[in-house]
């Protein structure tokens, strides 16, 4: 087997989905069928060609509860932190409702953050998302920038001041 250079990685779920994915290929052919030629299934392709079925992985999701604000102070929550290989878009979708029976309409956001690299917190530039409580799901994908730092968390606010929010959060390469 053959990879191109740097896509043997057989640490991350997309390196083993290639490498199960070339077995299969060994596997097919060793077959005790007789062969008019050998099948030998090899294209090369440029580093920076794109694939032309990304596959999707989730890297982090979830519901977390975010509870009501005070005035003058919207309540947050951070998700836990999930890692992001370099050079790789990330997409979220994020849809809040209320805990209990409020018929409040009330703002909500959401933003990605990079995780503390030398004791700081690091907003990631277009992530910030407002929306309203029962509204459509808020999206974004962004591709953050390639930093030693690779580990990312979704926060999440609430302005309400009545009532705590649930939020239902996906994640994906």
């Amino acid at each position: 087997i053959a990879f191109a250079h740097g896509n043997y990685a057989p640490e991350s779920a997309r390196g083993r989905q290639l490498l199960a994915h070339e077995l299969t290929h060994v596997v097919q052919q060793r077959t005790d069928v007789q062969q008019t030629a050998p099948l030998v299934q090899r294209q090369e392709t440029a580093p920076d060609t794109p694939e032309a079925i990304p596959l999707s992985t989730t890297v982090s999701s979830g519901r977390v509860e975010v509870p009501q604000g005070r005035e003058g102070q919207a309540g947050s929550v951070n998700t836990d932190t999930f890692s992001v290989p370099l050079s790789t878009t990330v997409h979220v979708s994020a849809t809040a409702s209320y805990i209990g029976s409020s018929t409040n309409v009330s703002d909500w956001s959401m933003q990605l953050f990079r995780s503390p690299w030398w004791g700081a917190d690091e907003p990631i530039a277009g992530t910030w998302r407002n929306g309203r409580v029962g509204g459509p799901p808020l999206t974004f994908s962004v591709s953050p920038p390639d930093t030693p730092t690779r580990n990312y968390y979704l926060r999440f606010r609430n302005a309400s001041q009545y009532e705590p929010i649930a939020v239902s959060y996906t994640a994906t390469l």
